[in-house]
């Protein structure tokens, strides 16, 4: 059980700039197709490059946990195969002074639908079971995205069914709509992508909001829902915003209603994990206490043994919080300097 460390009340409006210096985990991110410079990615060496590049951003963001996903048939062709691509991330993912680690994502119901998407997780997972043992692999997950949900449902269910026989912890994204998350559970995700659909499920009585069937399962079991508040103001691959404005983003209520969240920028293109925790603090008033929550909530979820979750928290994000807990905030004080001086 963690211990939530005592934050005083004067400390939930502090400056942007100690959000920029807290510890921050994130297990939603995504390895962008093309390189800084907008151009494709064809080689070994060019997809390491471009690796290092996006994980030495999350580390200067003061990121010290970082689940990447990787597209890797987004990588693959005539002379770049699967298992190259594979084995260029795991590789390339290793960087001084950051954990970041692969997790291996593949397609389902889009580009690389059918049989081929099926061979597709079939050797990724063969890759990955041959493969736990390195360091760079995080305990092994899968991504199943960009519409699995809502993909053809014997593909989806076959994708699944090799994953749990193997015992690799899976997400499935594409769940804008109750029906898909209800899938996504019934088939064992234990992580949830963007489940923006859960407020479908919400009714209202004399009590207030009453989580539905769906809802509540996936709140009472503490099946985690991975939110990216900023992200989802951005036009998506479905050409329109998931969420018109963030204060009309559900994040706040799943919080109040228990539901278990963590939040991440999703894509380094659309901005910085800590513009999205200022962004938070500035909309609703976020602070020390509802960060540290969703930073432990982040690391309960991660892809890592439990050991590993208790180091990171006990060496990496306890102590800064502590420290921030237990210091007085002082605000400049803009009349500071005019009580110094002298007077006329």
């Amino acid at each position: 059980m963690i211990e939530t460390p005592a934050i005083s009340p004067e400390h939930k409006n502090f400056a942007a700039q100690l959000i920029n210096e807290l510890p921050k985990v994130t297990i939603h991110e995504q390895l962008p197709t093309l390189a800084d410079d907008g151009s494709t990615v064809t080689t070994r060496e060019q997809l390491a490059a471009h690796i290092q590049s996006v994980v030495k951003s999350y580390r200067d963001d003061n990121v010290v946990y970082l689940e990447l996903r990787v597209v890797v048939e987004d990588f693959c062709h005539a002379d770049f195969s699967l298992a190259d691509a594979f084995a260029t991330a795991v590789d390339a993912v290793a960087v001084e002074g950051i954990q970041a680690r692969v997790v291996a994502t593949t397609r389902l119901g889009g580009a690389a639908g059918g049989s081929e998407a099926a061979g597709n997780i079939t050797e990724l997972v063969d890759l990955a079971l041959a493969a736990q043992g390195d360091p760079n692999l995080a305990g092994v997950g899968f991504i199943l995205a960009d519409g699995a949900a809502s993909s053809g449902e014997a593909e989806l269910a076959t994708a699944c069914e090799k994953l749990r026989a193997h015992y690799l912890p899976f997400v499935i994204d594409g769940l804008g709509d109750i029906a898909s998350i209800a899938t996504a559970v019934q088939l064992g995700a234990v992580r949830l992508g963007r489940p923006l659909g859960l407020v479908d499920d919400f009714s209202a009585d004399m009590t207030g909001i009453v989580p539905g069937a769906v809802s509540s399962w996936v709140r009472d079991r503490g099946i985690t829902a991975e939110m990216t508040p900023v992200h989802d103001l951005v036009d998506d691959s479905l050409g329109e915003a998931a969420v018109d404005e963030l204060p009309d983003h559900p994040l706040p209520l799943l919080q109040q209603l228990g539901f278990s969240c963590t939040i991440s920028a999703g894509d380094l293109r659309n901005g910085s994990c800590s513009a999205v925790m200022n962004a938070l603090t500035e909309t609703f008033g976020y602070g020390l206490e509802e960060f540290f929550d969703l930073t432990a909530k982040a690391v309960q979820a991660s892809f890592l043994s439990e050991p590993a979750r208790q180091q990171l928290l006990e060496t990496q994000i306890l102590p800064r919080y502590e420290k921030l807990a237990d210091a007085e905030l002082r605000q400049p004080d803009e009349d500071a300097d005019d009580s110094d001086a002298p007077e006329d």
